[in-house]
């Protein structure tokens, strides 16, 4: 299972309505465990596994759907 969180602007209405967005388009992947917690202003970030996902493209937030596709394609390495 891939351990995926997002930070996101507590106070930004539009990162706030991308994040509900985005764990909507995740939420029912059994092999994700997403949580959701406050970051810093401004802040839209997603890391799989401690990896970190751009959830942006240049000043612009990238679309749920490219952040989720790439969230699923993430390579986990194994141990061992």
């Amino acid at each position: 299972m891939k351990n995926v969180t997002i930070r996101r602007c507590p106070t930004c209405p539009n990162i706030g309505s991308h994040t509900d967005q985005l764990t909507s388009a995740l939420r029912n992947d059994p092999n994700l465990n997403v949580r959701v917690v406050d970051g810093n202003k401004g802040e839209f970030n997603v890391e799989v596994d401690g990896r970190s996902i751009n959830g942006t493209s240049g000043a612009s937030l990238r679309t749920p759907e490219e952040v989720a596709a790439e969230i699923r394609g993430v390579e986990v390495a194994s141990a061992g």
